[in-house]
């Protein structure tokens, strides 16, 4: 659908389904997103692909399919799997899927290999809800991304948590809550506490 052929990342939004198919919002990260999306629009699989964001990396993706003839997305839909991240380092894609069971996982496993897709199950886990809780949310990420690229965190500080609060669009208690919460929760990743 998308070659591998430079550094690419893939993520499905979060979202409440209310359709069966495995990929309809999903965020693009790549140096040539026009590219990338005109090859997305360009797939027999894809109807339309409508950018839901502006034009800067990474740019939100609404995905209509054709009839879903792709073979790795009638895997992914036929034992209800989620996709949750596509990455590419410019050569082969790393896919992480959430199964219901270990089960549906060998039978994706043996969709793709009945299908001619080289496919290689590196890691299986089963997923916690302590796991979940140590994940960011997305406005953590975002308040934690802009802090970091504004120097929020340099020292000394290039900027302010007002100024911060002010670029994200919310008060600087917010702020201040979003980023100590996001770091608690990395940290709690981290250092496994």
């Amino acid at each position: 659908m998308i070659s591998p052929a430079d550094p690419v990342s893939v993520e499905c939004e979060t979202s409440v389904p209310v359709s069966r198919h495995p990929l309809r919002n999903v965020w693009l990260e790549a140096d040539d997103v026009a590219g990338r999306v005109d090859e997305l629009q360009s797939h027999e699989s894809v109807k339309s692909v409508e950018q839901l964001n502006g034009p800067d990396s990474p740019v939100l993706l609404h995905l209509e399919w054709n009839h879903l003839r792709d073979p790795l997305v009638k895997g992914l839909r036929g034992v209800g799997a989620t996709v949750l991240k596509l990455e590419s380092d410019g050569g082969e894609w790393r896919c992480t899927i959430r199964c219901s069971s270990q089960d549906e996982a060998s039978k994706f496993h043996q969709h793709c290999l009945d299908h001619g897709l080289d496919c290689t199950i590196t890691n299986v886990t089963k997923a916690t809800l302590a796991e979940q809780q140590l994940q960011l949310t997305r406005n953590q990420q975002e308040a934690l991304q802009a802090a970091l690229s504004s120097g929020y965190f340099a020292i000394p500080r290039e900027t302010t948590l007002e100024e911060l609060a002010h670029s994200l669009g919310i008060s600087d208690t917010a702020t201040s809550q979003r980023i100590r919460r996001g770091m608690r929760r990395l940290l709690q990743n981290q250092l496994g506490a």
